[in-house]
């Protein structure tokens, strides 16, 4: 009896020691912050003229005046 139940903790330690050293590493954040910026926005019409506005577009934060991260 005493060596089934010490068969069952060595397996069970085994398979805790093994899928501890299986995990999966964490992955490294390397991404650049994108954030919503106003920018000046060109469009052409089906008549081939050009209008020209101010549109909201995606870019590194670090062209907008107010920093909301999305």
């Amino acid at each position: 009896m005493i060596d089934f139940r010490a068969g069952i903790i060595a397996v069970t330690i085994c398979a805790l020691v093994a899928i501890a050293a299986n995990r999966p590493q964490p992955v490294k954040d390397n991404q650049v912050p994108y954030c919503v910026i106003v920018e000046k926005a060109a469009q052409r019409d089906r008549f081939g003229n050009w209008h020209v506005g101010w549109g909201q577009g995606y870019g590194p934060c670090s062209l907008q005046d107010i920093y909301r991260e999305i």
